[in-house]
């Protein structure tokens, strides 16, 4: 069935009107007495319109936009838990960036600070289920991600086995995504 409509839909591309036309009327499309160019425009939308053929469809914003948000969000966790500072720093926003940096004491601060949030990381979590906790946190599938406009609020639903990942508190730049605050206490985006 599936083939039968690719091949449809290439016909419709190619303007081949009569395989557009009697697939139309197939679905249940009426077609009034046309001729030329025209009937071959008008075979095309109606097949198009009747079969979902044509053109795809293109995925709504939101869906995008949370994606990417799910995305950065688990390789954020992920990059923290296994202690590689240089990839969790850069989901930063810059402003988040420089505090982290003062924070750890200057250039390379926010590294550094990763690095030590690792090791407590290790320290809390059962040698044993490392290996399943550190593949849920790369699951971007468990992440809930609350949308408002340019600014957006990620948490792990339900977390990982035995961890408290953070709530982490994201804004649209135009480089994408980036983190602007991290933790419990990060407040949800302002619903707006």
């Amino acid at each position: 069935m599936e083939d039968q409509r690719a091949r449809r839909a290439a016909g419709c591309a190619a303007g081949r009107p009569l395989i557009a036309a009697r697939a139309a009327q197939r679905a249940g499309a009426t077609l009034a007495p046309v001729r030329g160019a025209r009937a071959s425009a008008l075979a095309c939308a109606l097949w198009a319109v009747t079969a979902l053929g044509c053109a795809a469809v293109p995925e709504s914003t939101a869906f995008t936009e949370r994606r990417e948000i799910r995305q950065r969000v688990a390789s954020y966790v992920e990059a923290r838990a296994n202690g590689d500072g240089a990839t969790a720093c850069a989901a930063y926003a810059p402003s988040l960036r420089r505090r982290a940096d003062r924070q750890g004491g200057g250039p390379g601060g926010c590294v550094r600070g990763v690095g030590a949030s690792a090791a407590e990381f290790t320290a809390r979590v059962d040698p044993d289920d490392r290996p399943q906790v550190l593949r849920e946190f790369g699951d971007a599938n468990r992440i809930l991600v609350l949308l408002h406009g340019r600014r957006a609020t990620a948490e792990y639903d339900p977390p990982p086995a035995g961890t408290t990942p953070p709530r982490v508190v994201l804004e649209r730049t135009g480089g994408g995504w980036h983190i602007t605050a991290v933790g419990a206490s990060a407040a949800p985006a302002e619903s707006g």
